[in-house]
């Protein structure tokens, strides 16, 4: 599992998920879904965080809010949890990504579905983070 480094966990560690799978022997495939319009475009600009989240983005201290939520192209972390993209599959309005995630405690990893939504009104740029069954993990914006 990618593990943050630093306080402001801007760096991660130089062991990616996938050198996890490919030491454990485990190997996997993707299969590209249809194409959409704009998809050289990237589906997420930036980090995106509810406020804790985007204060510890700028430095602050990890463990001093547990409703902390962030958001980036390659993942998503919680106070308990980090999951790790593995593939991204985009739709209107939202995308569906397949993820590999650890659990704060526990010495296991989970596969799960997660839904990024974008809000409904188009001026407003926070993005609704859900499990697969609609079971909501964090409301983020834009960490500016």
């Amino acid at each position: 599992m990618t593990r943050v480094g630093g306080e402001n966990g801007s760096r991660r560690s130089a062991r990616p998920i996938g050198y996890v799978l490919a030491s454990a022997g485990l190997g996997f495939a993707v299969a590209a879904g249809p194409a959409m319009a704009g998809d050289d475009a990237p589906w997420l600009t930036g980090i995106y965080g509810n406020a804790p989240g985007c204060a510890w983005t700028r430095g602050g201290d990890r463990h001093a809010d547990d409703s902390l939520a962030v958001l980036r192209p390659d993942g998503f972390e919680s106070y308990v949890m980090e999951c790790d993209f593995l593939a991204v599959q985009r739709g209107k309005g939202a995308v569906v990504v397949t993820a590999l995630c650890g659990h704060e405690g526990e010495d296991l990893l989970t596969a799960s579905l997660v839904i990024i939504r974008d809000a409904w009104d188009p001026e407003d740029k926070s993005k609704r983070v859900t499990d697969g069954d609609g079971n909501e993990w964090a409301i983020v914006a834009p960490c500016d």
